[in-house]
């Protein structure tokens, strides 16, 4: 591929992404809750973290809730992501809003989502079946 024509397909990409997030943002705010979109750069730093990261096997969660809860800890402000990172933008929003429409997130994401803490350089595979359940695992973002 050409120089010129990657440029071109992350142009795309990106004009894809920003208005997927500008839906989400009102998908989120119809909800209550407050999101801000990440800067194209981050995007591309953070999909490159997330596909080096070292990751287990899915466990099955009964509790989301509690298993989003624990990830959060105490960190005020998160990053989401759908599941297919090629097509979904990322976005900020706070733990506590985060936990208060935890849910109703099927209605957001309902392949499942990707949370990222950037202190403690770890992500949150979250995967929704209908069929199967929820299933998640962290896994540690390489720098």
């Amino acid at each position: 591929m050409t120089r010129g024509t990657e440029r071109l397909r992350k142009l795309l990409q990106q004009n894809r992404l920003k208005l997927r997030a500008a839906e989400l943002v009102s998908r989120w705010a119809s909800q209550g809750v407050a999101t801000s979109p990440v800067v194209h750069e981050r995007y591309w730093k953070l999909i490159d973290r997330i596909r080096r990261g070292r990751s287990w096997p899915l466990d099955y969660v009964d509790d989301l809730a509690a298993a989003v809860s624990d990830f959060t800890g105490n960190c005020d402000m998160v990053t989401i992501i759908g599941w297919n990172l090629e097509e979904e933008p990322p976005l900020l929003v706070s733990s506590r809003a985060l936990l208060q429409a935890i849910h109703r997130i099927d209605s957001l994401y309902p392949d499942g989502f990707w949370l990222i803490d950037d202190d403690s350089r770890t992500a949150l595979m979250v995967d929704i079946d209908e069929e199967e359940g929820i299933h998640a695992n962290r896994i540690d973002l390489l720098v």
